[in-house]
């Protein structure tokens, strides 16, 4: 005779079948979290980049990221701000020379003592801007140039407001002027007399100028020229070994004269008005 089920037995398909149905609501409420979650990432995302864009001061990295859009990825970002930090230096200096780019071009309109653009009379502190940008371009620029990055949005945002600020002090700095001596092409003239003041002193060689300049000036006014000397630590050294090839003045520092003609001239005409003096007190006669 059959015996009927008990109430377990009963209950037991009946569970199990709530339990399917509860397990699989449960999985469909898991994947909707999980969708929520990634479209909340990625609104958050968004959000932090229009952020950004209103954050930016300058108004050429502001419309290309705007051209950018949102969606862009954040490495983008940061490697469109290398190009536009690049394109600016070279225009500000008017740097024709397209093989100069990265840290070659930082180097050839920034590096003291022949930097094209000045932000400083200061040699220490010119030599800090020189190093700031060339440190963007290495550590900011190269990276995203040569492989993807998954940055972290805020390190984006810190790396692209420095970015910012560069091109913020590019517009403020000055080009080093002109004059009639740097307009004439000096490479391959011989200079033959140095005027200082009225003093006339004969010279042979561009080094022979660089030479009577510090050592008139260092007489004339000898404790600002120790307070130039002093600001400008890769111009002068007590320490022969600092340079390539060094010469030394009268008061005991050393100069590197292993420089071109145009060089030694933008380096005696900084001198000259770190003293005071005006460029017309200074002249130069050649022939070629």
């Amino acid at each position: 005779m059959a015996t009927e089920p008990s109430l377990t037995e009963t209950l037991r398909p009946i569970l199990n079948e709530y339990e399917q149905a509860y397990q699989h609501k449960l999985q469909e409420a898991q994947a909707k979290i999980a969708d929520l979650e990634r479209e909340n990432q990625i609104l958050r995302q968004q959000a932090g980049k229009e952020t950004l864009f209103g954050e930016i001061l300058n108004q050429a990295l502001r419309e290309r990221f705007m051209r950018l859009g949102s969606n862009a990825p954040l490495d983008t970002f940061i490697r469109e701000s290398g190009v536009i930090l690049e394109h600016y230096l070279r225009q500000t200096a008017n740097e024709e020379d397209k093989a100069k780019f990265g840290v070659r071009l930082v180097d050839s309109v920034l590096k003291p003592p022949d930097a094209t653009l000045r932000f400083s009379d200061h040699g220490g502190e010119q030599d800090g801007v020189w190093q700031l940008y060339r440190g963007a371009m290495q550590f900011i620029r190269n990276p995203p140039m040569h492989k993807l990055i998954d940055y972290d949005q805020g390190r984006v945002h810190a790396l692209i407001r420095l970015m910012d600020g560069l091109l913020q002090l590019l517009a403020e700095t000055q080009k080093e002027p002109a004059d009639d001596l740097l307009d004439q092409d000096v490479t391959g003239m011989q200079p033959t007399n140095l005027t200082i003041l009225g003093r006339n002193i004969s010279v042979k060689t561009w080094r022979d100028v660089a030479v009577e300049t510090m050592d008139a000036l260092a007489a004339i006014d000898p404790q600002t020229f120790e307070d130039f000397a002093t600001q400008n630590p890769s111009l002068f050294s007590q320490d022969e070994s600092q340079f390539r090839r060094a010469q030394q003045l009268k008061n005991g520092y050393f100069i590197e004269v292993n420089r071109s003609a145009k060089n030694i001239v933008r380096f005696c005409q900084r001198a000259v008005e770190a003293l005071g003096l005006s460029l017309e007190s200074w002249h130069v006669k050649t022939r070629g």
